[in-house]
């Protein structure tokens, strides 16, 4: 890259301040990010980032040897600036041209499980017995905990569904009756059901 600068915006999901592109894990580029460069003499030029998250300010913009602030802004909601590493800077950076390593790391903590530390996320579902509700439904089980890693009966060659032992059983129907819907609340760790 020639008299200009340029690099990429993406989403950094491990928070590695590396851009991982293997062929068991990519993390893309991220689309329309605002890019403005502040030069010495205060001209402002700006564009956004392409489908693969990649912009760059032209030779007509940008001259060799020039300096510039670089501002990164138009993160969606719940999107923040990821950890600061070798494959990228925070949200305001400066650069001389050339450069066409001026990248920035997006996070949505939220959007990355590490299966290496914590392999088996808990799953909260719901259970729902089937015809009219009677005493024996009662004693059943409304909401089940399971493994993410957890395997069942294939529906297509299983012509009924067993709930396998391994589940843990926090509710029966007795105390919850009928469960309709549920929420995670993450800043409380809990869950909340919905009943009619």
């Amino acid at each position: 890259m020639q008299a200009q600068i340029g690099g990429i915006v993406y989403r950094d999901f491990n928070e590695n301040g590396t851009k991982d592109n293997s062929l068991t894990f990519k993390e893309p580029g991220v689309q329309g990010i605002t890019v403005n460069a502040t030069l010495a003499n205060n001209a402002i030029f700006s564009t956004t980032t392409d489908a693969t998250g990649a912009y760059q300010f032209t030779l007509g913009q940008v001259a060799a040897g020039s300096k510039a602030r670089i501002a990164f802004t138009g993160l969606a909601n719940g999107d923040y600036g990821g950890f600061t590493g070798t494959g990228n800077g925070r949200n305001v950076q400066f650069a001389t041209a050339p450069s066409s390593a001026t990248s920035f790391a997006i996070n949505a903590p939220e959007q990355y499980w590490n299966n290496i530390t914590t392999p088996y996320p808990i799953l909260m579902m719901v259970q729902q017995p089937r015809g009219v509700y009677t005493i024996y439904n009662a004693g059943r089980y409304s909401v089940l905990e399971i493994n993410n890693s957890t395997n069942g009966p294939n529906p297509a060659t299983s012509t009924y569904y067993m709930i396998i032992d391994t589940f843990k059983r926090p509710a029966k129907f007795a105390n919850t009756g009928s469960i309709f819907g549920m929420a995670y609340q993450k800043k409380q760790e809990r869950f909340f059901y919905h009943q009619v």
